[in-house]
């Protein structure tokens, strides 16, 4: 699926720190395909400020990569989302999110 960074970012603050150890195996494999490469952190520019990282938002904006999610963890992503929505939870950054893994999913 082609996620850009910001995507990226807030997926990852979406995963569960805890699961089963299958589970978690998953997750830990799904963090380190988000997570920005080396190569893409200096296109970006990004640096850590604090307790934030901050990047070149014009860079980031054409920082689109295909990430190959395992079906477990696409239902998982989308079962979190659909759940948060149920919620009223879901915020501004999660909306193409939302799209992508529920929206798209379910009219397909």
């Amino acid at each position: 699926m082609k996620l850009g960074i910001y995507e990226r970012m807030e997926l990852l603050q979406l995963l569960p720190p805890h699961d089963t150890y299958a589970g978690m195996k998953e997750i830990f494999t799904t963090k380190l395909l988000l997570n920005p490469t080396p190569e893409e952190a200096k296109i970006i520019n990004m640096k850590q400020e604090g307790n934030r990282l901050v990047w070149d938002p014009a860079a980031a904006e054409g920082l689109v990569v295909d990430i190959p999610f395992s079906e477990f963890m696409f239902n998982m992503i989308r079962d979190i989302l659909r759940r948060r929505s149920d919620e009223g939870k879901i915020s501004d950054n999660q909306l193409t999110l939302y799209e992508k893994f529920v929206m798209d999913y379910e009219q397909n």
